[in-house]
């Protein structure tokens, strides 16, 4: 087989993802030269697939070597200047997912016949960009296309502690030893931003599975904790479990100002607790845990492995990393739907190019799950509608928790068959608040004082107005025909 020449560019943070492309594709490349811009790397020595290379400065080479640029960030700048200075055509320039064109090619082929939309996206961007590794949804396409340079987000050195920082929506995320120099945390920052787009299939964020007020948050996988960061005014308590020592250190700086509400575990979560290995069972029996997040580079279905007792819960909720291993997806949602869970996973489709062992599949980014349940109901209004609103509510459907009025001559009275509570008696948990009086200013002033105890408008709802997730709860037919009978 004869091998394709090349030469690589770039002997930074972007060599090293090209040299583990190579590991599994040395019989494809003959590695000629290996060039970089920078005059102070010429003449150092580097290793790739046990072989030594000099740093050289680049030069004119002939048409029938390959040049490919490891630096993903500056391929725009690093190709126009070797065309400008050396002549090289930009056809001979490629970035350095290009090595996998094989494995490109056959997923192409795999997937050609697919019906699926994000399939579909991912199958044409393949087609149109035939050196791009990040394969995402349209939309995370059109992100990736017109916004691929280095988001602008202040960045600073704090000298007492020797370590680099970056703002993260007003609050300062400190870095590890390693990220050292301002291109490098623009960098990380950057790669944070792309896969946290809403629309990204690595994003942790999905509506009506995020972290609740006042939950007690396990991070398994934390790294440099931003998503904790993000919801940390929200949670009662935060678990960081982390076992990278670098990530651990910066992790006490960028909590430093929350250490009543964090606490950093150095451990690795896993279906065991010994030495450095725990348990999320054993966890939550010492914290009360009840949103769990997961990006633990594989371990993830061994770890709700050893969740048994907590997942038994009915307030959990998850947010899983899927794309590690090929069929992670299925297997974490089969575990999911045996505790009795609702899942729904992060949007488009993923190609992982770091599983060397399957490079052929395109995968689910994240799961969501969260415990199948009735929600619970008050009906507010013990007035002239509300025996009706109430025989309309499908008590299958919900947990009816009681009725409410604020006015004080029918609290804690008998309506109908049930006890009338005050306002203040609401379990604070509750999902929606069913609206039984018909007169608009009315409505108006029940969802005003709702909203001054501290419910949000989605859970108000009015029985003859609103068409909301809560209607679920009504028998709409018997609404419908109250709404014709009684009111008109």
């Amino acid at each position: 087989m004869k091998k394709d020449k090349i030469i690589i560019h770039g002997a930074g943070l972007g060599l090293g993802i090209v040299k583990n492309y190579l590991w599994n594709h040395e019989e494809q490349f003959e590695i000629v030269e290996l060039w970089d811009n920078n005059t102070e790397r010429w003449g150092n020595k580097v290793t790739i697939v046990q072989k030594e290379y000099l740093i050289e400065k680049p030069h004119h080479i002939n048409e029938d070597i390959s040049v490919v640029i490891s630096s993903d960030l500056y391929y725009k700048e690093i190709s126009i200047g070797l065309h400008d200075k050396y002549g090289i055509s930009y056809e001979q320039m490629k970035r350095g997912g290009w090595i996998l064109h094989n494995e490109r090619e056959k997923l192409i082929v795999q997937y050609a016949e697919s019906n699926n939309p994000a399939i579909r996206e991912c199958i044409r961007f393949m087609k149109e960009n035939l050196d791009r590794t990040v394969v995402f949804n349209q939309h995370n396409l059109d992100l990736y296309n017109k916004h691929y340079d280095l988001i602008k987000v202040d960045i600073g050195y704090d000298g007492n502690m020797g370590l680099f920082w970056a703002d993260w929506h007003g609050k300062r995320l400190y870095m590890k030893r390693s990220i050292n120099t301002e291109d490098q945390v623009r960098r990380y920052v950057t790669s944070l931003y792309k896969e946290q787009n809403l629309d990204s299939p690595h994003s942790y964020h999905r509506d009506g599975y995020g972290v609740k007020n006042g939950d007690v948050i396990l991070d398994g996988g934390a790294a440099e904790g931003f998503w904790a960061l993000e919801n940390i005014e929200k949670a009662k308590h935060v678990y960081l479990i982390e076992n990278d020592q670098g990530w651990v250190e910066a992790l006490n700086y960028t909590f430093k100002d929350y250490t009543d509400k964090v606490s950093i575990i150095v451990k690795k979560l896993g279906n065991s607790s010994d030495g450095d290995n725990v348990t999320i069972d054993k966890l939550n029996r010492e914290m009360g845990i009840n949103y769990i997040k997961l990006d633990i580079e594989g371990a993830e279905i061994e770890t709700l492995q050893g969740a048994a007792e907590t997942l038994l819960q009915d307030n959990v909720a998850l947010a899983v990393c899927t794309y590690h291993n090929g069929n992670d997806y299925k297997k974490c949602d089969a575990v999911l739907n045996e505790y009795g869970y609702e899942t729904c996973r992060s949007s488009g489709v993923m190609w992982f190019i770091h599983d060397f062992t399957d490079l052929v599949s395109l995968r689910n980014g994240v799961l969501f799950a969260r415990k199948k349940r009735n929600p619970k109901i008050y009906m507010w209004g013990a007035g002239k509608y509300g025996k009706y609103v109430y025989d309309a509510i499908k008590k299958n459907n919900c947990r009816f928790m009681g009725i409410i009025d604020a006015d004080v001559q029918k609290q804690y009275g008998i309506y109908g068959k049930l006890l009338v509570y005050p306002p203040e008696d609401m379990d604070r948990e509750v999902d929606y608040i069913i609206i039984s009086p018909h007169d608009d200013n009315v409505i108006r002033s029940i969802k005003n004082q709702c909203k001054k105890l501290g419910y949000r408008e989605e859970q108000l709802v009015s029985f003859w107005r609103d068409d909301t997730d809560a209607m679920d709860c009504i028998d709409l037919p018997i609404r419908d025909i109250l709404l014709q009978t009684i009111l008109h």
